[in-house]
């Protein structure tokens, strides 16, 4: 068994902490055709930014992800990093507003932080280093718990892909059978057509062209290149799923192959068995079709 199966959904999140800021980073994602990245944080993460897009570039393949970091400090960093002028004034603010409406309480370190801007990284300037180191540890649990997430859902994806394959093998293996029978009855039609038109006294040119009928119709409900085609798409797939990894374009690929053969046998079987079959095949293709649009 090589990598994971992953779906293109999952979450996950991850807080990590040390004596000056908390910070929190949540990961969730939705099918997207190519790898599609929106990072939102309060702060200006500066270069710390352009790690984490490397970062989740180098583990995720497809997927619109958006990704959350929310930094608390929880308390004056290097003596620089409160806009005192700030929050002084929104301290004065909230004890008038106090006074003039009569309310209990006192305004707390904790009131603070939640104020946009009190901190100049909130203001343009970037987060420090200590809070980058911070950040990583977050960001590499975060994104550890989002690919599990994803891993566990693609897992449970591959036992439901492989019946319906199954339901398209069998459909080549009623192909295969049905086949040589099938040329032989149309065979035996037309040249019991041609037995008809020589007792009736039909002259030879009409029999003549009546047999490059025979060779020509038999020939055309010929099925077993389809057949053969679709026994290796059937292959294909479950190959590729146990290959796993980033697999969910070449999956839908090989859906669009084995609907190809399917039609095209029904249609050239001239055969009620072989078209009615044909209508499960398909079910079961269209299902593998919308599943692994959510693979990554």
């Amino acid at each position: 068994m090589g990598s994971p199966i992953r779906s293109m959904t999952g979450f996950g999140a991850a807080q990590r902490a040390s004596d000056d800021v908390r910070v929190r980073i949540e990961m969730r994602s939705v099918n997207q055709k190519n790898l599609r990245l929106s990072i939102r944080s309060r702060a200006n993460l500066g270069a710390w930014e352009m790690e984490l897009r490397r970062l989740l570039s180098a583990r995720i393949e497809r997927g619109q992800v958006d990704v959350t970091v929310d930094i608390q400090f929880t308390r004056d960093m290097a003596g620089g990093l409160v806009d005192m002028d700030l929050a002084r004034a929104a301290v004065a603010a909230l004890r008038a507003a106090g006074t003039e409406l009569a309310l209990d309480g006192t305004v707390s370190v904790s009131d603070l932080v939640r104020i946009p801007g009190i901190f100049r990284g909130d203001m343009g300037e970037a987060i420090p280093e200590p809070v980058c180191a911070v950040a990583a540890t977050a960001a590499e649990a975060a994104l550890d718990a989002f690919l599990g997430m994803r891993e566990a859902e693609g897992g449970a994806l591959v036992p439901v892909l492989l019946a319906h394959v199954e339901t398209v093998a069998q459909y080549a293996e009623l192909g295969a059978r049905k086949a040589p029978v099938v040329v032989e009855k149309v065979r035996e039609r037309l040249k019991a057509r041609l037995a008809e038109l020589a007792s009736d006294g039909s002259d030879t040119l009409t029999q003549s062209i009546l047999e490059r009928e025979v060779c020509v119709f038999a020939d055309r409900a010929d099925i077993n290149e389809e057949i053969a085609r679709l026994r290796v798409h059937c292959d294909q797939f479950r190959k590729t799923l146990a290959t796993g990894g980033a697999a969910g374009r070449r999956l839908e690929f090989l859906a669009q192959e084995m609907l190809r053969e399917v039609n095209t046998m029904s249609g050239k079987g001239n055969d009620t068995e072989i078209a009615s079959a044909a209508v499960e095949a398909k079910l079961a293709v269209e299902s593998i079709k919308e599943q692994v649009m959510n693979l990554e």
